[in-house]
């Protein structure tokens, strides 16, 4: 039972692991607001609005 619990655990953890590096990289990241994307777009294709 007791070996169940500890690769449960171990799992866990290395999930959480890979959480924390996904939300790392993904504070790093430039974003764009898409407001102002789609306001662009719109304005080099005014015939499709």
């Amino acid at each position: 039972m007791k070996d169940g619990i500890a690769n449960n655990s171990t799992a866990s953890i290395s999930q959480a692991r890979k959480a924390v590096e996904q939300l790392k990289m993904e504070a790093c990241m430039d974003r764009i607001k898409i407001i102002c994307e789609t306001l662009k777009l719109m304005d080099m294709n005014p015939e499709l609005y």
